[in-house]
């Protein structure tokens, strides 16, 4: 994982644990071309995957 991926997943890490108090398991990011793809896996809550189900 290059570092520039490596530094911007620790970046939502620490605003999703800021924000809603608990981070994502696992981030899997790609940049394409002047945007940045996400995706968070592992960062609902109990109440919240109870709802999704």
């Amino acid at each position: 994982m290059s570092k520039k991926i490596h530094e911007f997943n620790d970046i939502i890490r620490k605003l999703r644990k800021e924000l809603f108090g608990k981070g994502p398991e696992r981030t899997h990011t790609v940049f394409v071309e002047n945007m940045a793809v996400s995706t968070l896996y592992g960062n609902l809550s109990a109440s919240e995957q109870f709802i999704a189900r």
